[in-house]
């Protein structure tokens, strides 16, 4: 009996090992993909850089002529948001090093946070964006269970806050929902390097940006926003918030 005490003893401090080394929202850098691949130029026409004081910030996704969501603490700092002329945002973007001339600049005009805990905000911006073939917006679905796809330039390594590079070229990776709750979506990577236990996923720099699945169309469409990533990038799971559409389109209507 007290041989198997124990075991539930140590297997609850592991537990709560793991859990202590969950990244919700980390200051300075946000949540690059560890292992995926590089996107081709437009293969995620909505995804767009958000940038604070010039220097990049997050991803986001477009939603609307001038509108684009992301997650809350990445216009934030300890609950205060970040006045809006220090905010700006990149369309048509693929490598962050060059100037592309399929890059719109937008400043951003409004911030409005979602209500509830699911992390999210959108962005009013300056003027309307220019739609084409490499700047488009993305609808709405309520997520399945099974792959998704999330795209963006977040940190390339997992050797821990700030020790990797952030990714030039914007990459992209499938992980798996495994569950949905009412405010997120709960994901994990495929393994990389089963000696070393690393798994493919989201990291420090990827905050904000969107999550997506096919409809029955086979049409992508966005049911999350990266909050959170777990055990500096290893061990493959991440957090999305999930976006209230009903929400969105009534502030959009009144703003």
């Amino acid at each position: 009996m007290k041989y198997f005490l124990r075991l539930i003893i140590i297997a609850t401090l592991l537990v709560l090992a793991a859990c202590s080394n969950s990244v919700p929202t980390p200051e300075g850098l946000e949540p690059q993909i560890v292992g995926g691949a590089n996107a081709t130029r437009g293969q995620f026409p909505w995804a767009t850089v958000l940038k604070l004081d010039g220097n990049y910030r997050c991803g986001a996704s477009i939603i609307r002529t001038q509108w684009v969501i992301t997650a809350a603490h990445c216009v934030s700092s300890f609950g205060v948001i970040f006045p809006v002329d220090k905010l700006s945002i990149v369309a048509g973007e693929h490598n962050r090093t060059v100037v592309e001339s399929s890059e719109q600049t937008r400043t951003v005009t409004k911030i409005f946070i979602q209500p509830g805990i699911s992390d999210i905000a959108i962005l009013k911006l300056s003027t309307p964006l220019v739609f084409n073939s490499r700047v488009r917006p993305i609808g709405f679905l309520a997520p399945v269970l099974g792959t998704a796809t999330m795209a963006g330039w977040g940190q390339v390594g997992d050797g821990g806050l700030g020790e990797e590079p952030l990714a030039n070229i914007l990459k992209f990776y499938e992980p798996n929902i495994w569950l949905i709750s009412p405010e997120y979506l709960h994901v994990n990577g495929k393994l990389l390097d089963p000696n070393k236990g690393t798994h493919e996923q989201a990291c420090y720099g990827d905050s904000g940006s969107g999550l997506v699945q096919p409809n029955a169309l086979g049409t992508r469409r966005l049911i999350g926003v990266l909050s959170s990533i777990y055990s500096e990038c290893k061990l493959g799971a991440a957090q999305f918030g999930r976006p209230k559409v009903s929400w969105i389109n009534q502030t959009i209507l009144a703003n």
